[in-house]
């Protein structure tokens, strides 16, 4: 499944990949439960993808 594929890069040796494949996988399963319940509003749920993705600055990791 896409959620077991996923579920690799948290282990990933970029702090970066982790951090993202963790957030991706929440928002995931977070959608595929609101389906489940057919709570789902795409609309709502859209919001989470308007900003821009940067990437995490070198001193924080």
């Amino acid at each position: 499944t896409s959620i077991e594929k996923m579920s690799v890069f948290l282990s990933s040796g970029d702090v970066e990949a982790q951090e993202r494949a963790s957030v991706s996988l929440n928002i995931l399963k977070t959608a595929l439960k609101l389906m489940e319940k057919s709570e789902f509003n795409f609309n709502e749920f859209s919001v989470l993808f308007e900003g821009v993705l940067n990437p995490v600055a070198t001193k924080a990791q």
